[in-house]
């Protein structure tokens, strides 16, 4: 027999152990009693926890009730996550040095994915698509900031807290594309974006949930037509807040 336990009395439990064995030989009790009787003499006459292997033909029942009793805990410490969202948000896009920031509404479609850890910790990905709509007066200096941006996948980290959930999205990918070519007919894109966005999500139902969100996303290069991509002397900046709904599993 080997026992392991997280503590003091195994010599004790050894003895009583092989007792019981005695009295299984005399009794002819069967073996789910008797796997039964060893259960009850671990938990009752120990404080340890003690789990007994016998190497001999008595062992499955042990055997069975050590592996239901560890199942649960592999089984259920990760599980994966998925969820739709629509959000609406009003913001801006704007250089550094533009005086006035072009106003813009900012609609997005998203998807996120991952692993739950131990029902708490959340790790996966987010991607999305936005339409964004510039909503003040047009401008020379700053034109029509009007565009579409996609982002293909951002690192995601995040906490369930049962009643509401805190996301966290990192967006180091989507070129915004913006809807309007220049004045010599060339398409503006701003491209090499570094940024974050964040949820804060109530749950209203099981599968349903809803909340804010803020994000911020600098883009530090513009491409122009077909030339290569530039470094832009002062980053633009898409920033916007709104709410958010999210169907998740």
């Amino acid at each position: 027999m080997i026992f392991l336990s997280h503590g003091g009395g195994v010599d004790r439990l050894k003895d009583e152990y092989q007792e019981e064995g005695e009295q299984f030989k005399k009794h002819k009790c069967s073996r789910v009693g008797f796997a039964r009787r060893l259960n009850i003499l671990a938990f009752k006459k120990s404080r340890h926890y003690a789990f007994l292997m016998c190497k001999s033909k008595y062992y499955r029942p042990w055997l069975c009730c050590l592996l239901l009793g560890i199942t649960p805990i592999s089984s259920f410490a990760m599980s994966l996550f998925g969820g739709l969202s629509v959000s609406g948000a009003r913001g801006t896009a704007a250089l550094a040095t533009e005086a006035e920031a072009p106003q813009v509404n900012v609609y997005t479609a998203g998807v996120s994915f991952g692993v739950r850890i131990y029902h708490f910790f959340l790790l996966g990905g987010r991607g999305a698509y936005s339409q964004i709509d510039q909503t003040s007066k047009l401008t020379a200096q700053s034109g029509n900031r009007s565009g579409t941006r996609m982002v293909p996948l951002a690192p995601l980290l995040g906490v369930d807290l049962r009643f509401a959930r805190l996301l966290a999205d990192f967006q180091m990918s989507g070129d915004y594309e913006l809807s309007n070519a220049d004045t010599s007919g060339n398409q503006i894109t701003y491209k090499k974006p570094s940024g974050l966005g964040l949820e804060l999500l109530f749950n209203l139902s099981r599968r349903m949930g809803a909340g804010f969100r803020y994000e911020r996303v600098d883009f530090s290069q513009e491409q122009t037509g077909s030339a290569s991509a530039v470094q832009l002397p002062n980053e633009l900046r898409l920033q916007s807040y709104g709410l958010v709904v999210d169907f998740h599993f």
